[in-house]
């Protein structure tokens, strides 16, 4: 909601006067699609792979919950994942980027591509709907 907000305003130059940046307008929205019914738009990132998983793993306390959160999950249903629950908290990279890649090369073979991001896209402005036209296109 903080996104469509801002973008929503973002051209009205007296909104925030005090901002030191131009007003902007945005057009359209590309939102991460978790799931696949609300996702329509496949972006490659076959060549960017190894840096996604490297800014990934970047973020420490994110990686962190993720394999506390699998964690937690297995023992839910009761899966006995030795290799899970006996995992270094400073061992994680290897984890996350096996699931990284796999989880982008099955949106990937959907698309055509061998590792791709699922993106639910989203016109934002308002003459397409106003006029009845097709003005706002897609950059994918």
């Amino acid at each position: 909601m903080a996104t469509v907000e801002a973008a929503t305003f973002s051209s009205m130059p007296l909104f925030y006067p005090e901002h030191k940046y131009a007003p902007w307008c945005v057009t359209e929205a590309y939102w991460f699609a978790k799931h696949p019914w609300n996702a329509d738009t496949f972006v490659d990132i076959s060549s960017t792979i190894d840096l996604k998983i490297q800014a990934l793993l970047k973020h420490d306390c994110q990686m962190d919950l993720t394999i506390d959160s699998a964690k937690c999950e297995a023992k839910a249903i009761g899966a006995d994942l030795p290799m899970l629950q006996s995992l270094d908290k400073n061992a994680y990279g290897s984890v996350i980027d096996l699931a990284i890649r796999s989880v982008h090369a099955a949106v990937g073979a959907k698309a055509g591509f061998e590792f791709a991001e699922q993106l639910r896209y989203e016109k934002l402005g308002l003459l397409d709907r106003i006029l009845g036209m097709d003005l706002i296109t897609p950059d994918f």
